[in-house]
C-alpha cells in the first residue's frame, strides 16, 4: 500500500508539473518578440506542449528512483560480499564498469535526440504548413511535391531513431546481463582460488537471490538513462524557449484621459521587426498626431512601411528611440481576419462573459453590414456616415479613390513620411501623393472599379437581385450558429441546424485486434515473430541457467552425494563453470538480437503508418479540412506519431517479456512445487477480475485524455496565428 500510495502522489506530481509548463509555454506564446517568433516556429511550439513538456512530466514519477537504484545495488552487493568474501570483488568491478558505460552512450544518444527534435519540429512545422494552405495545393495540384517534402524529413527523423534506439538497445541488454557476469565472475572467483570454497545451496541460492535484486534496479537504471537523456534534452528545448526575447510592453504609453483631444500621438519614432541595430531600422523618424474622432488613412507603396506604422502603434515592433502614445481603448482589424474555430457567438463574445444585450446589438449590426454588402465597406463601416463614424481610425489602404473624403493623410516612402496632409492639400503639393494617385488611376481602370465609383457617387443605387440573393444567403445554414431576427428586433440563435465542425467520436468498448493487428503487419509478421522467438530462447536459455545452477550446488548437498562417491559422481567444476558460461552468453545474446530486431520491426511500423497518414491526409477533400479542427490534426501528426515512435516499442517489449516471464516462473514453480497447481487457478481468477475492472478504466481514460487533447493543439494553434489581435484587444489572461 505504502508502494501504491507513493507512485500515486508523484503522479499527481507530474501531472502538476505537465500543467504548470503547458501553462508556461501557452503565456510565453503570446509575449515573443518578433525576433524570437522568427525562431520558433508553429511546429516546434506545438512539440514543446505536446512531446517535451510530456518528458518532463514522465521523468517527474521517477525522481525517487535516482538514490533508491543505487541503494538497492549497493546493499545487494554488499550482502553479496559478505556472502562470497573478497569473491565478490570482481562482480562489483563489473558494475563499477557499466556505470561509465552508460554514461558515455547517453552521451552519444543525447546528441542525437536533439537532431531528432529539430527533425520532428520541421516535419509538424511542415505539416502545419500544408493544412493552412491546402487550398492552395489542391489548386495547383501540389500534394505528391508536399508528400515527398515531408517524407523526406520523416526519413531522415526514422534514421535517427534507429540509430539512437540500437545504442539505447544495446545498453539495455548490457545491462540486462550484468547480473549474470556478476555471477560468473564471482562463482569463478569463488570456486577457483581456493578448494575450500563449495558452492552450496546456502551459498548459490543466497548469492543467486541478490544477482536477481541486481536485475530490477539495472533495468531501471537503464530506462531512466534514457529518460533522463529525453528529458534534458526537452529540459533544454524548453529553456532556449521560455528565457527567448519578449515584447517590451513598456513601447507603447496606454492611457485614458477623456479631456484629452488627442487620441494618438507619435514623435520621433525609430522602430525595427529585427533587432536594435539602426541599419535594420524599419520605420525612421516617424512624427503623428491624431486627434480624436479623425480619420486617418495610412498611403504607400508596397514595403514602404504602411503595415509597420499600425504594428508600431500595437507595440509589436521593437522602438530603437522617440515616444508612442495612445489615449482610450483599441481595436485591430487585420488584412487577413483572425477567426477562431467557434461559434459565432463565441467569436463575438471573445472571452468576456455573454452579455445578452450586447451580443444582440452586435448581431444586428452584423446583419446591417450583409444586407448592405454590395455597399463600400468604407461606407458602411469607416466613413463619415458609417457604424465607427464617432470613433478615431487609422486606416492602411491601397485604394486611394476613398482618400478624397479622409481627414488627414499619411504617406510613406522607405520607412519615414514624406507628406502629410487632406486629400486637395496633397494634390496641390503635386509630391509623392500625386504621383501615387495618378498611377492607381491609370492602373485600376476596369469595370469594378468604376462600378466602385459609381456607388461613391450615388450609393442609394443597389441591385434588387443583389438584395435577393443576400437574403438568401443570410437564410443558409454557413456557419455552426446562425442568427435571425425575432419580432422584437433581436437576434435568436438556431440550434437546430447542427454544427459545421465534427466532434470528434470517442470509442468505446475493447479495442479491437484488427488494431493489433495492423500494427503487426506493418511492423512485417516475419520481423515481429522472429523477435518472439528469440526472446522465447533467452528466457528458456535463462530458466536453463538457473537449473545448471541448482543442479552444480547439488553436487556439494550431503543428502544426495555421500562423502565416498563425490570424487566419482561430481562434474568437474571447471566444467561446472564452463557450461555455465555458456548457457549466460547464448541467453544474454538471444536477447540483444531480440532488442535488435524490435528496432527494425518498430521502424518499419512507424514507417508504414506515417506514410499512408500524410497521403491520405492530403488526399482528403476540402469538406474534410472544413470540418475537422487543424489542432485534431496536428494531435495525430504530433504526439500520436511520438507515442508509435517511442513508447509502443517499450510497451511491446515489456508486454511480450511479462508475459513470457509469468508463463516460465510458473513452469518452474510447478515443477520444483507441483501442489502450487491448486493455488494458480484462485489467484488467475481473482486476477481475471481486476483486471475486468481496470482495463476498461484505463483504456476509456486514455481515449479521453487523447480526445480532449486536440482542442487544446486547435486551441494553441489559432493563438498563435491570432497572437497580435489577442495583444492588440488586451485579451492575453482572458
Amino acid at each position: 500500500m505504502m508502494n501504491f500510495s507513493y507512485y500515486y502522489i508523484l503522479f499527481r506530481m507530474s501531472i502538476k508539473v505537465q500543467t504548470t509548463l503547458t501553462s508556461a509555454v501557452y503565456k510565453k506564446t503570446l509575449s515573443l518578440s518578433n525576433s524570437a517568433r522568427r525562431t520558433k516556429t508553429a511546429g516546434e511550439i506545438v512539440n514543446l506542449m505536446s512531446i517535451d513538456v510530456e518528458k518532463l512530466q514522465s521523468i517527474t514519477q521517477q525522481t525517487h528512483q535516482f538514490w533508491s537504484c543505487p541503494y538497492q545495488m549497493i546493499f545487494a552487493l554488499v550482502y553479496l560480499f559478505v556472502t562470497l568474501g573478497y569473491s565478490a570483488l570482481p562482480g562489483i568491478l563489473i558494475m563499477i564498469i557499466f556505470i561509465p558505460l552508460n554514461i558515455f552512450s547517453s552521451v552519444i544518444v543525447k546528441k542525437w535526440q536533439m537532431e531528432q527534435m529539430k527533425l520532428k519540429d520541421e516535419r509538424i512545422k511542415m505539416v502545419n504548413e500544408v493544412l493552412n494552405g491546402i487550398k492552395v495545393i489542391k489548386l495547383y495540384a501540389w500534394e505528391i511535391p508536399m508528400e515527398q517534402h515531408i517524407e523526406g524529413i520523416r526519413q531522415k527523423e526514422l534514421a535517427l531513431i534507429k540509430k539512437s534506439s540500437i545504442v539505447r538497445n544495446i545498453i539495455d541488454s548490457f545491462n540486462a546481463c550484468s547480473p549474470f557476469l556478476v555471477a560468473i565472475f564471482s562463482f569463478g572467483t569463488y570456486v577457483m582460488t581456493s578448494k575450500s570454497n563449495e558452492l552450496t545451496p546456502q551459498v548459490a541460492f543466497v548469492s543467486l537471490t541478490l544477482f536477481n535484486q541486481l536485475r530490477s534496479p539495472m533495468n531501471t537504471i537503464a530506462s531512466l538513462i534514457s529518460q533522463t537523456v529525453q528529458a534534458l534534452v526537452s529540459n533544454k528545448r524548453l529553456k532556449e524557449f521560455l528565457v527567448a526575447d519578449e515584447l517590451d510592453t513598456s513601447t507603447v504609453e496606454r492611457t485614458r484621459f477623456n479631456d484629452s483631444t488627442e487620441a494618438t500621438r507619435i514623435v520621433d519614432l525609430r522602430s525595427t521587426w529585427d533587432d536594435t541595430e539602426e541599419t535594420k531600422c524599419t520605420l525612421k523618424d516617424i512624427n503623428i498626431s491624431v486627434d480624436k474622432g479623425q480619420l486617418v488613412a495610412v498611403v504607400g507603396k508596397v514595403g514602404a512601411g504602411k503595415s509597420s506604422l499600425l504594428n508600431a502603434l500595437l507595440g509589436e515592433m521593437s522602438k530603437l528611440s522617440g515616444h508612442i502614445a495612445t489615449n482610450g481603448d483599441i481595436a485591430y482589424v487585420p488584412q487577413q481576419p483572425w477567426i477562431q474555430n467557434m461559434s459565432v457567438r463565441d467569436n463575438i463574445v471573445l472571452g468576456k462573459p455573454f452579455d445578452k444585450k450586447r451580443y444582440n446589438q452586435a448581431n444586428q449590426l452584423d446583419y446591417r453590414f450583409y444586407t448592405l454588402l454590395r455597399e463600400s465597406t468604407y461606407l458602411v463601416v469607416i466613413g463619415t456616415s458609417g457604424i465607427l463614424r464617432n470613433k478615431t481610425r487609422i486606416l492602411v489602404t491601397h485604394g486611394l479613390v476613398y482618400t478624397q473624403k479622409i481627414d488627414q493623410i499619411v504617406v510613406l516612402d522607405e520607412g519615414h513620411i514624406s507628406e502629410m496632409g487632406s486629400f486637395n492639400e496633397l494634390i496641390n503639393r503635386k509630391g509623392k501623393f500625386r504621383e501615387f494617385y495618378e498611377e492607381y488611376n491609370s492602373e485600376t481602370r476596369n469595370e469594378e472599379d468604376e462600378s466602385e465609383a459609381d456607388l461613391l457617387d450615388d450609393t442609394e443605387n443597389i441591385d434588387d437581385n443583389f438584395k435577393s440573393d443576400t437574403k438568401n444567403l443570410m437564410s443558409e445554414p454557413q456557419i455552426s450558429v446562425l442568427s435571425t431576427l425575432s419580432d422584437d428586433g433581436n437576434l435568436i440563435e438556431d440550434q437546430s441546424k447542427g454544427n459545421l465542425i465534427k466532434q470528434e467520436v470517442i470509442a468505446e468498448g475493447h479495442v479491437k485486434m484488427s488494431v493489433y493487428n495492423n500494427y503487426i503487419k506493418a511492423g512485417t509478421y516475419c520481423l515481429f515473430l522472429t523477435y518472439g522467438s528469440f526472446l522465447l530462447g533467452h528466457m528458456i536459455f535463462q530458466v536453463l541457467r538457473n537449473f545448471w545452477l541448482s543442479a552444480w550446488s547439488d553436487d556439494y548437498n550431503p543428502k544426495i552425494y555421500n562423502a565416498t562417491s563425490n570424487d566419482t559422481l561430481r562434474m568437474s567444476t571447471s566444467f561446472r563453470l564452463g557450461t555455465y558460461g555458456l548457457l549466460g552468453v547464448i541467453e544474454s545474446s538471444c536477447f540483444l538480437v531480440s532488442l535488435i530486431i524490435l528496432v527494425y520491426a518498430c521502424l518499419n511500423a512507424s514507417r508504414n503508418l506515417h506514410k499512408p497518414l500524410i497521403r491520405n491526409l492530403l488526399r482528403s477533400p476540402m469538406s474534410f479540412f472544413d470540418t475537422t479542427p487543424l489542432g485534431r490534426i496536428l494531435n495525430r501528426c504530433a504526439k500520436d506519431i511520438e507515442v508509435i515512435d517511442a513508447s509502443l516499442p517499450l510497451n511491446c517489449r515489456h508486454l511480450i517479456t511479462c508475459i513470457l516471464q509469468l508463463i516460465f516462473t510458473l513452469i518452474v514453480i510447478i515443477i520444483s512445487t507441483p501442489i502450487f497447481v491448486l493455488v494458480t487457478f484462485p489467484l488467475g481468477f481473482l486476477y481475471m477480475i481486476i483486471l475486468r475492472f481496470f482495463v476498461p478504466t484505463l483504456r476509456q481514460l486514455r481515449r479521453l485524455e487523447s480526445v480532449h487533447r486536440s482542442p487544446i493543439y486547435s486551441h494553441f494553434g489559432e493563438t498563435i496565428q491570432g497572437a497580435i489581435s489577442i495583444r492588440a484587444y488586451n485579451k492575453v489572461y482572458t
